[in-house]
This record gives structure tokens, C-alpha cells and sequence, in this order.
């Protein structure tokens, strides 16, 4: 798949430019070769830099303040970070340069999580959308070998083909990601002096549909601190206002049919985790691009690429 085919169905519309990664070269030879080559070798007795560990690694865009945002709501909810831990195990990146640096500075990395702005099999890092399987050239051989990989953004998993080269360039056993847009918002945060009542009345209509970890209504009374929830939801298609920006969720009607909403509006619960081998993804990925889809049907997925072995076709 081409990156630049898929500009047209960023997560939340930002305009992205393929930029395909040159490996440059420097020519070092110099009037001084021959001098070097005379000289007695001398011995590197600098201790060298020890690479990092990593349990849980989540790498998110500066760029994008609503990324920021929900990146460390994620980090502290899912992936219950402390707040010490997400000192070094929040990053924020603004460059796929960048973000191939910092993970060349791990040796290995149980979970890692990346949260961009994304295209089927492709991820955005900060203005530019490159195809997972065209990135290798931007990462040496000092890249980390990784457990298992989940993408957080915009439809990546429609081109699951696309992240098989990925994940094996990372040694990953498993790579994950989602087959529709991801949105949120961010209401007005709550006060330290906030009630539970208060808080309660404003997150019922938004139940189901809050961040995976979100605090009962009596435990963020009890902080004492103020708190900001994060609401989302995911869709089929991308659907847009005016001002480019996408549908918010609608909160539950007080009475009456709530089907309607549901159905177009996705809460995280009820995407159906599809394990596929990676010898089955460019078979997957052509179901997600058969006629009429997206638009006749296609279910919400969390595609799962097992990256470990082929599959046993004797059964």
C-alpha cells in the first residue's frame, strides 16, 4: 500500500506529507587517512552506555496537544503507571527520527504503545504519514526487541499487511490495532472541591464510553485534586463538521432508545479482538478493501497479528 493513498483518512484530518527516509552517507576519507592508518591503534576503554529496559513504554506526538493529552490519561488509566514511573515510561516525539532514537535506547521493551494519528496500516508522527512497512531505513541496529506492539489511532488495522514488517523488525511476538476512527474529547475537569454528585451527573450519560480506568465519581471526590476525564469512542467512517472537526459522541438520551447511538458511536468494550497469523494478513487486509467497504459493513476489530509462527494449514 502506498502512504500517500491513504492521506485523505487521517483519524482527525490533519494534512500529512510522505517523506521516505534517505540514508546518507559521509564521505570520511580525508588527507589525514594515511596518518591514521600509520598510527598505533589505540584502545576504546570508555564504559559503554548500557541501553534501557522496559516493562510498559508508551510513545505518543508533542505536536498534537489532544495526543499529549490523552496519551498520559492512558498511561496512568490502562496501563496504571505511577506517577514516578511515567517519568521515563511516557515519552512524547515529534519526528519518526525522534521516535527511532528513543527507542534505539532500549535493549527490550515487554509492552510498548503507540498513540498517533494514524491511516489503514499507516501511522502520522507529527506532520508526516509513513506506511509501517516503509519505516526499516530509519532504524539501525540498535532497535529494541519488543514483546508485543498496540497501536492506538485511526483505522491502522484495515491494512494489516502493512504491520507485519513492522513487528518483525521489532521482533515482536504480537502487533495489534484498531479497524476504525478513534476519537475523544476531554470535558472541563472537575475541581478539587468537586462533589460526588456532581461529578456522577456529569459522566452518566457518557457510561461505557469513558477511558478503561476511569475513577468512580466517590474516588475522584476523595483526591481532593483536580481531575479532567477523557470520553471516547470509535466509528466506521470519519464524519466532520464545518470546522473539520469530528462528530462529537452525543450524550445518552435521559429516556427512551439509546440503539441509534449505539450503533454508530462504538464504545472500546465492544470491539471483537480478531487473532489472525501474519501469513493471513494481506487475506485480512483485502476483506477491509472488498466492495462497498467500509461503507456497506464491517465490523469493529481489533485486529491481533500473531508474528511467531505461520499457520498450520493441516488442520
Amino acid at each position: 500500500m502506498s502512504p500517500s493513498a491513504e492521506r485523505d483518512v487521517l483519524g482527525y484530518g490533519q494534512q500529512a506529507v510522505d517523506e521516505p527516509a534517505d540514508t546518507v552517507l559521509e564521505d570520511r576519507a580525508t588527507g589525514y587517512g594515511l596518518r591514521v592508518a600509520q598510527a598505533t591503534p589505540s584502545r576504546d576503554t570508555a564504559p559503554k552506555a548500557k541501553r534501557k529496559t522496559a516493562t510498559d513504554l508508551l510513545i505518543s506526538d508533542r505536536t498534537y496537544p489532544d495526543l499529549a493529552r490523552d496519551s498520559a490519561v492512558y498511561a496512568e488509566q490502562i496501563l496504571r503507571m505511577k506517577e514516578e514511573q511515567r517519568q521515563t515510561g511516557h515519552l512524547l516525539v515529534s519526528s519518526w527520527e525522534e521516535l527511532a532514537n528513543k527507542l534505539g535506547e532500549y535493549d527490550t521493551i515487554d509492552h510498548l504503545v503507540l498513540m498517533f494519528h494514524g491511516a489503514p496500516g499507516c501511522v502520522q508522527v507529527g506532520n508526516t504519514l509513513k506506511g509501517l512497512s516503509s519505516v526499516s531505513s530509519l532504524f539501525t541496529e540498535k532497535r529494541p526487541r519488543v514483546d508485543k506492539i498496540d497501536l492506538e489511532g485511526c483505522c491502522i488495522g484495515r491494512a494489516p499487511d502493512e504491520l507485519v514488517a513492522f513487528g518483525q523488525l521489532l521482533k515482536a511476538k504480537t502487533i495489534t490495532a484498531f479497524n476504525y476512527y478513534w476519537c475523544s474529547f476531554s470535558s472541563d475537569p472537575f475541581p478539587s472541591t468537586a462533589d460526588v454528585r456532581t461529578i456522577e451527573d456529569t459522566l452518566k450519560p457518557y457510561e461505557g464510553y469513558l477511558l478503561p480506568g476511569t475513577p468512580s465519581a466517590t474516588t475522584i471526590a476523595s483526591r481532593k485534586k483536580e481531575y479532567r476525564p477523557i470520553v471516547e469512542w470509535f466509528r466506521l467512517v470519519d464524519v466532520r463538521d464545518k470546522e473539520g472537526r469530528p462528530e462529537p459522541l452525543p450524550p445518552r438520551p435521559a429516556a427512551g432508545d439509546d440503539s441509534a447511538r449505539k450503533e454508530t458511536f462504538k464504545p472500546r468494550s465492544e470491539a471483537r479482538a480478531r487473532r489472525i497469523n501474519f501469513t493471513e494478513a494481506e487475506k485480512v487486509a483485502g476483506e477491509f478493501k472488498g466492495p462497498g467497504m467500509p461503507y456497506d459493513f464491517m465490523p469493529f476489530e481489533r485486529v491481533i497479528i500473531d508474528l511467531t509462527a505461520p499457520a498450520d494449514v493441516s488442520k
